[in-house]
């Protein structure tokens, strides 16, 4: 199928920074961890460890704080896409709605039998919730859960759609939140750190995990000759483990390997997955060296977990809407959590305390590539860029 030329022509975010996309990029440009520890006095089940995470700063637990942060985000997009662009979306005929989450409503759906027993899963309903509240009839809607790689996933889809035709917008949307069958399962796994994200550090121990809601509006065409384009998604999946990558990275090198001439010209800057995990963060280094390792200038590595935590589904969608801030502004932020990077890896890490005149050496930012790694080895990679002549 031939693609169509896709572009980010609305976004918005709530995270644990704040209930704007402005909060979210000043915390990044800041270096502020947004961790706290769990309030979990009203959870259904004790805890025997006190994990730290970073949380919406307003909710009550349950599956409408989810609706009520994606029509935040939302709400945004749709100021930032105009005037012509919302009253054609708000007609339907033209809009595609993908939701991408992990979890969906499922603290809910674990802890109250009644909706165990009448719903189907944990995900749709928040979907249709968000449609009926947000007074939207898309031509096409669906759910997309692909664990951690669950947004670019439903990019890659989206410009599927887009290129089909019938519709000429796609929303996306991602959100996913803390709770007790959430944390219990990270702890289980021991993926969960006692102290600090701090991806890509020698001394690296395990994730934080973090609550966001994103809206990601793409469309067939620009809304000014200064639109970001995503401009390729590649999605691969492997069958090595259900939790883990394999360290090859295979899988991962093979998605970004999707995105046409990512060797021949290497992106400025990559927002990897950097969950700081120990197994993640080697695979995800070891692909990412290999890819470039013929490229004279190195691409500049960062990410955002150590700010917002892993937000699972959402995570690939807040990782684009900072890739766009990048694009706009020409404006960095660092790994300001790693003190010192693994020695064994071979990647270019901005931290807070390494190479603090790149910025002055790069004179401009035009492409930016964004990596998500997912549980069942699903593996997803997409490249935005920044357009300022569109003849």
């Amino acid at each position: 199928m031939a693609q169509v030329k896709t572009w980010v022509t609305g976004y918005g975010c709530t995270s644990s920074a704040g209930p704007s996309t402005t909060d979210y990029w000043d915390a990044l440009c800041r270096g502020t961890d947004q961790s706290r520890p769990i309030p979990t006095t009203a959870w259904p089940v004790p805890l025997t460890f006190a994990p730290r995470a970073c949380l919406w700063n307003q909710g009550n637990g349950h599956a409408t704080d989810l609706l009520t942060q994606l029509l935040q985000a939302w709400k945004q997009a749709l100021l930032m896409c105009g005037t012509a662009t919302a009253k054609n979306i708000g007609s339907g005929e033209s809009l595609g709605v993908i939701f991408a989450s992990t979890k969906g409503g499922v603290e809910d759906f674990v802890w109250e039998k009644t909706l165990a027993r009448d719903q189907l899963d944990p995900i749709t309903p928040v979907l249709r919730g968000f449609l009926k509240q947000a007074e939207l009839k898309p031509k096409r809607s669906i759910c997309v859960s692909n664990a951690c790689a669950s947004s670019l996933s439903a990019m890659f889809l989206a410009r599927i759609w887009l290129a089909q035709g019938d519709v000429s917008h796609v929303l996306v949307l991602a959100a996913d939140r803390v709770g007790p069958f959430v944390v219990q399962g990270f702890h289980a796994l021991r993926a969960l750190t006692a102290d600090r994200a701090r991806p890509f550090d020698r001394e690296r121990d395990g994730l934080q995990l973090g609550e966001a809601a994103a809206a990601v509006l793409l469309s067939s065409q620009p809304r000014t000759a200064q639109s970001v384009q995503l401009e390729a998604v590649g999605l691969d999946a492997e069958g090595f483990a259900a939790t883990r990558p394999s360290l090859s990275g295979e899988s991962l090198g093979r998605a970004c390997l999707q995105i046409p001439g990512l060797r021949e010209v290497p992106p400025d800057l990559i927002i990897a997955h950097g969950t700081s995990t120990v197994l993640n963060d080697q695979t995800e280094d070891h692909v990412l060296a290999q890819l470039f390792e013929a490229s004279s200038v190195k691409p500049a590595i960062t990410g955002t977990k150590w700010c917002i935590g892993h937000t699972l589904g959402a995570s690939g969608a807040m990782d684009v809407i900072a890739a766009c801030r990048v694009l706009e502004t020409q404006k960095f932020f660092r790994l300001a959590n790693t003190r010192e990077v693994d020695a064994s890896f071979r990647g270019h890490y901005l931290t807070a305390r390494q190479d603090s005149n790149w910025e002055e050496s790069k004179r401009s930012v035009t492409r930016v590539l964004v990596t998500s790694l997912g549980f069942g080895g699903v593996h997803a990679a997409a490249v935005l860029r920044k357009f300022e002549d569109l003849t």
